[in-house]
């Protein structure tokens, strides 16, 4: 009977602490892609501003390294990109975040990298002229933040057991 208490006591520790760390992992996953959406917002906000004032002129001034910006004209065509030759891009009137700012004002996307192990977020807003503004930014996705967390879950697993281990033992005397 004791052991089959000292068991179950194991099981119930381990399941609390996988179920923990899990839980924990997906509200600050969920909380960090909040702000990421919310600082490109700002961002996004801002560099339009910019652009409406002086336009490409702002752009090619703007000492931006953590942001992907691309101005898009009204037909797709884009106009510049911080990180790419537009002259081997590809028409942008097709991506999500760039038509639902060509229809609503402004548009969100976000698109994983299987191999990278990256999310790219994007946030486009509708300038005075009729082009579109999106900036972008790559985050970890879940599986790249669980498996630099998954050390820590397993260190805490393993100390739980061996107290639960512990405890149990003089609790059963």
């Amino acid at each position: 009977m004791k052991k089959k208490i000292f068991k179950n006591a194991i099981l119930i520790i381990l399941l609390l602490v996988v179920l923990c760390g899990v839980s924990i992992i997906g509200v600050l996953y969920s909380y960090f892609n909040k702000q990421y959406v919310s600082s490109l917002n700002q961002a996004a906000g801002y560099i339009a501003e910019g652009v409406n004032l002086s336009g490409l002129d702002f752009l090619t001034d703007l000492n931006e390294n953590e942001k992907r910006i691309t101005w898009v004209a009204a037909d797709g065509t884009v106009l510049y990109d911080n990180d790419a030759n537009i002259g081997t891009m590809d028409n942008h009137m097709s991506r999500p975040e760039v038509k639902n700012a060509f229809k609503n004002g402004d548009g969100s996307a976000v698109r994983q990298s299987a191999t990278m192990g990256t999310n790219t977020f994007y946030y486009a807003i509708k300038l005075n002229d009729g082009s579109v503004l999106r900036v972008a930014r790559e985050a970890s996705n879940i599986w790249t933040v669980g498996g630099k967390i998954f050390p820590i879950i397993a260190a805490t697993i393993l100390v739980m057991m061996i107290l639960c281990i512990i405890l149990a033992h003089f609790c059963l005397l």
